[in-house]
């Protein structure tokens, strides 16, 4: 049985940066946006499901999902945004486990869930390690990446958990605003140290 470490935090906090720092060093992460992108695939139950709920203008000629199309149509509606959540988490979350099962032998794994407090999937997990930045450097970066108003920045951050809870949850903290990217990478070596300890005494408690 592996260690199960998620790795969360606000959008644009630097998830990628931690996550490119655990993969050099060969630990297996496991990647939810990946996963959300994959349970949708054409010709999958689920992506016949939501053209069946949602209709089939959400889908592109070539039966692919509409990303843009969808999110226009869940973005401004709570009733269809949450019809929507309670088809793709549980798809979601049951491909998490079955990686998470594939990966057993390793002395622990990384799963990226940008929205495990949102989501309360804390409980599949046995630590949590945040990515954290200022909101202003958040914003910044945000606003940089999608090329976006500070405006839409600032309702994107809304729609997520405070920063203060995300910090109160945490087992473990990066502050990627305070650290340069050699800075992140030594303390993520220091954290997989950590993490196969703990990974030996949970090894050890269940024999």
């Amino acid at each position: 049985m592996s260690l199960k470490v998620a790795l969360t935090g606000g959008i644009a906090c630097g998830k990628s940066v931690i996550t490119e720092a655990f993969l050099k060093l060969e630990v297996k992460v496991i990647d939810t946006d990946l996963i959300s992108r994959e349970v949708v695939a054409p010709g999958t139950a689920l992506l016949s499901r939501l053209a069946a709920v949602f209709s089939e203008q959400i889908l592109t000629p070539d039966k692919c999902l509409d990303r843009k199309m969808l999110r226009s149509l869940v973005f401004n509606d709570p009733i269809k945004l949450k019809t929507l959540n309670a088809l793709l988490h549980p798809a979601i979350l049951a491909s998490v486990k079955e990686k998470m099962a594939d990966y057993a032998a390793e002395p622990y794994v990384v799963v990226a869930v940008p929205l495990l407090f949102e989501l309360n999937w804390q409980e599949h997990f046995d630590r949590i390690l945040v990515a954290d930045c200022e909101e202003e450097v958040q914003l910044q970066r945000l606003e940089k990446r999608d090329g976006i108003s500070r405006e839409l920045a600032l309702k994107m951050l809304s729609a997520q958990v405070s920063r203060a809870t995300r910090r109160s949850l945490a087992q473990d903290l990066i502050e990627t605003d305070k650290l340069t990217l050699q800075e992140i990478s030594n303390y993520v070596l220091k954290l997989d140290t950590v993490y196969r300890n703990l990974a030996k005494n949970l090894t050890d408690t269940n024999v």
